[in-house]
């Protein structure tokens, strides 16, 4: 029946030189000429070349640290993504729970004068296994805001690539929405926390891309595009499986000594994008105090040594400027969310 249906109606694409027409049987050849797709490729190469001029010149002219900061809506999520930390800073020292900045938010520290990136749009922290794996309860039992939420969260929803289905593992403390009944908010104000762990022994750098390259690979193989990850309580153990696989498959089940203070990497839960996902444990132990936003927060011993690592050359502008979600764009924003969110900011919501 479908072969039928095809010589009734059907076209298709022949080596983007033509399309392929059937209409009752009848085979229609529409040639797109040469000197369309010639003057197309001419249109793309001549903007490509326009933007590769504004970022050469931007590259020149300006100083990456000299960058205004954030206005309008995204100035406002980061204030209440920075009122988040505070309170995650507030708990972490009451239980004595060890966390640093990472990621976007420690190159902020640096980079950007003790300030946020001006477009990032969110908090990035790290956490010892231990420390992470008791973090949640605490903090849903001690923190002050009735609105702030500490959860596991599992990007399996999202219109991702299948060999990230399931592999975007972290946990989140985020602002719910009012009434909220969804896990997780993924475009409300957050900070996200990474776990840490133990490797058994110290590592050189070349071993450090070595065992980056194999964990990378163990967690590609799995296969997760089926996953329906409804309740805490499942997210949960889909954490736990990962965590196990990388106990079993990674580490060979073999004892770490954490006296002897082997390197550290970043938990296999969530599937990074940086070519190394080691530190020495001098690295980022003794934890120090750094100023960002004007609050004390806890960073790695050796922040320069962290980000070089994730970075590269992190004092230089970067090849791809975005923000994680939308909200940049205030209008795509319902009027009451953005209120929400600002009266927050304002004033919190405390039990």
């Amino acid at each position: 029946m479908n072969n039928i249906l095809k010589h009734i109606f059907s076209m298709k694409n022949i080596e983007d030189r033509h399309k392929q027409i059937y209409i009752l049987g009848i085979k229609i050849n529409i040639p797109i000429t040469h000197s369309k797709i010639h003057k197309i490729e001419k249109k793309i190469d001549n903007l490509t070349y326009q933007i590769n001029n504004i970022k050469n010149l931007l590259y020149i002219t300006t100083n990456i640290q000299d960058t205004p900061q954030a206005s309008d809506f995204l100035a406002t999520y980061q204030k209440a993504s920075l009122k988040i930390l505070i309170e995650i800073d507030r708990i972490c020292k009451k239980h004595n729970i060890q966390y640093w900045l990472t990621g976007g938010t420690l190159l902020g520290t640096l980079r950007h004068r003790n300030l946020f990136i001006p477009w990032d749009d969110d908090v990035d922290i790290m956490m010892l296994r231990d420390d992470y794996n008791k973090f949640i309860d605490i903090f849903n039992n001690d923190t002050l805001y009735s609105n702030l939420k500490a959860l596991l969260f599992t990007d399996c929803w999202h219109n991702l690539p299948k060999n990230k289905i399931g592999k975007l593992n972290i946990t989140r403390v985020v602002l719910q929405k009012e009434n909220n009944t969804e896990l997780t908010t993924r475009d409300y104000p957050l900070v996200d926390i990474f776990p840490v762990d133990y490797y058994y022994k110290k590592t050189n750098y070349e071993e450090k891309i070595d065992l980056t390259k194999k964990i990378k690979e163990i967690i590609e193989n799995l296969n997760f595009e089926n996953i329906q990850l409804n309740t805490q309580e499942e997210i949960r153990k889909h954490h736990e499986l990962i965590n196990q696989i990388q106990t079993e498959q990674f580490l060979d089940n073999k004892y770490v000594d954490k006296s002897s203070y082997p390197s550290l990497f970043w938990g296999m839960e969530h599937l990074h994008a940086h070519n190394n996902w080691f530190n020495d444990y001098e690295d980022i132990f003794p934890l120090k105090t750094v100023n960002f936003c004007g609050h004390n927060f806890l960073a790695p011993n050796q922040p320069e040594k962290v980000l070089s690592y994730i970075y590269g050359n992190y004092m230089y502008w970067p090849n791809h400027i975005n923000a994680h979600y939308s909200h940049n764009i205030a209008s795509l924003y319902d009027y009451n969310d953005i209120k929400y969110i600002e009266n927050f900011v304002d004033k919190g919501e405390i039990y």
